[in-house]
């Protein structure tokens, strides 16, 4: 049964954004939030598919600060709350303060105010290789205001956006599956004579380059996707898959696995082929 991870942490480059624009006689640094960096390619394995991660990241204020449309201003004066939203739909919302609430972290030397945060969201059931998602992350400050009428906004928003993808499943998983629907287990031998079918096909990852390149290749001189710039997507190579079946048949103990049909892996193995 394949396994699938419960939280991870996603990670990408922020994209940092302000609503308004930044007086340069005010002091610095100037509020910001950012994602964490990790996933830095922006590409997720579809087995994470359904499960829930943790957006996470910081957000910083300098209480004093002043945003400036001129001859509009905004003076800081903390945090209000942070909001996740994925493809423009708000999906988490945390307050600052308060025992559900964010909670501060001084920065002493930098002589800001912050607080590290954690905002779930679960990838959707239905989620597809290819499928692209836009995370934001908003922090919405309190303010006080000069020259401003009634209907101007009473806070102010900083932005972090993301984007990720997600994208085909890993060599070691698609070995698993491929053993799975052969009816092989994936450890043979006892003791120092046994081995791991799966183990060897991650220990093989990444070792052969390509032809035409000196770059490494996913696994066995095939990369797993690619990237349609048309569509703006990432897609699948069936060379992949088949790169993982031909390398289990190369081992001295199988040679006679026959690849899975697309909705086995499709399933993680839960759907029978026709």
């Amino acid at each position: 049964m394949l396994k699938k991870f419960s939280k991870v942490l996603i990670t990408l480059m922020m994209i940092l954004g302000v609503t308004t624009m930044i007086s340069a006689e005010e002091p610095i640094p100037a509020p910001y939030v950012s994602i964490d960096k990790a996933f830095g390619t922006g590409l997720i394995s579809e087995t994470l598919i359904g499960t829930e991660i943790d957006v996470t990241g910081f957000v910083s204020w300098v209480n004093g600060y002043v945003f400036q449309t001129s001859p509009q201003t905004r003076t800081i004066q903390g945090l209000r709350s942070l909001e996740l939203l994925v493809n423009g739909t708000l999906v988490t919302e945390l307050p600052f303060g308060g025992t559900n609430g964010l909670q501060p972290i001084e920065l002493g030397s930098r002589g800001t105010h912050g607080a590290e945060f954690a905002l779930p969201w679960t990838i959707p059931m239905d989620a597809e290789v290819g499928d692209k998602f836009v995370l934001r992350v908003i922090a919405k400050f309190h303010t006080s205001q000069g020259n401003f009428t009634s209907d101007d906004l009473e806070e102010v928003e900083i932005i972090a956006d993301l984007t990720f993808y997600v994208v085909p499943m890993a060599a070691p998983n698609v070995a698993e599956l491929i053993l799975k629907f052969n009816g092989v287990d994936q450890r043979y031998g006892k003791g120092r004579a046994g081995g791991n079918f799966v183990q060897e096909v991650a220990h093989f990852m990444g070792k052969v380059r390509n032809v035409e390149t000196p770059l490494p290749t996913d696994f066995a001189g095939e990369n797993k996707e690619f990237y349609n710039e048309l569509e703006d997507r990432y897609e699948g190579r069936a060379e992949y898959r088949l790169a993982v079946l031909n390398f289990l048949n190369a081992h001295p103990l199988l040679g006679s696995l026959i690849m899975p049909c697309d909705e086995f892996f499709n399933s993680y193995g839960e759907v029978v082929c026709p």
